[in-house]
């Protein structure tokens, strides 16, 4: 198999160097990586050029800094049996892409795999259990980054440029949601492994960018419920969710889940 690594990145060199790294430490060699770079011209050329000589490294430009329409550029870019969607800030383990090669070949009914994901190694609560993702379970730290998939598989799906960060997103989330919820409607088969396989750093709560992006991450939530037609009860446990979650955070989060909880209710009633 061919796995295509495709790479949206935007202000990012550091962690972006890394992640070209960890693949570059990869057992498994048979891969090429896309990056859909939206910076400025020139911004990562040294970097692209010190890993040329590591993976074919297709490097393409895009005018719009929009998470979910570089990803799309790359997908179109791609060659690849296999297909993943890593974060720009994010490290694959030693012998992740081999794993998943080797489960996709081992169970031909699947058409997709998640890993799991933690800020550095850890055991997994489950180790060998694998589940099948559904629709309700589809928001289980299911992001872009621990998906994999057969490109046979998703042959025709894009992801929502209206979802995710972007250039005056008004929705600055749940592109990555909303494109596994696209592959599931076609009643395709995604396993879910609870090996921690892919590393990225766990969202500071006490950050105030991230409270800055409230209002986007959490309208972002509603109008993914909205746009796969999830019923009213799902909605509401949506909205009221992050004040559940409070006792089990530290109290620098709780300004967060409260905001949060304010802008997903009002969110409930927006009718774009």
């Amino acid at each position: 198999m061919l796995v295509s690594i495709i790479v949206a990145t935007y202000g990012r060199r550091a962690p972006l160097e890394k992640f070209f790294q960890s693949v570059a430490e990869q057992s498994f060699r048979n891969v090429e990586v896309i990056i859909v770079d939206q910076n400025p011209s020139g911004f990562l050329d040294d970097i692209i050029l010190a890993y040329q000589g590591f993976f074919p490294l297709i490097h393409v430009l895009s005018q719009t800094a929009n998470a979910s329409t570089a990803r799309n550029i790359g997908i179109a870019h791609a060659k690849g049996d296999v297909i993943a969607f890593p974060d720009d800030d994010c490290l694959y383990a030693p012998g992740v892409i081999q794993r998943v090669v080797d489960e996709l070949e081992a169970n031909t009914h699947w058409s997709g795999l998640l890993v799991s994901w933690a800020q550095s190694p850890k055991k997994p609560r489950h180790p060998g259990r694998v589940d099948r993702v559904t629709r309700w379970t589809a928001f289980r730290r299911a992001g872009t980054l621990v998906q994999f998939y057969r490109a046979s598989a998703i042959n025709g799906i894009l992801f929502d440029p209206a979802l995710g960060p972007g250039e005056n997103s008004k929705y600055g989330s749940g592109e990555d949601t909303s494109f596994l919820l696209s592959v599931l409607s076609k009643k395709m088969y995604v396993a879910k492994i609870h090996d921690v396989l892919v590393y990225h750093l766990e969202p500071d709560f006490s950050n105030p960018d991230m409270f800055h992006r409230v209002r986007s991450y959490a309208l972002g939530r509603m109008r993914l419920l909205r746009k796969h037609k999830f019923p009213l009860w799902f909605k509401l446990a949506n909205v009221f969710y992050p004040l559940l979650h409070i006792p089990f955070c530290g109290r620098d989060a709780v300004p967060y889940h409260k905001a949060m909880f304010v802008e997903r209710w009002k969110g409930f009633w927006d009718k774009e």
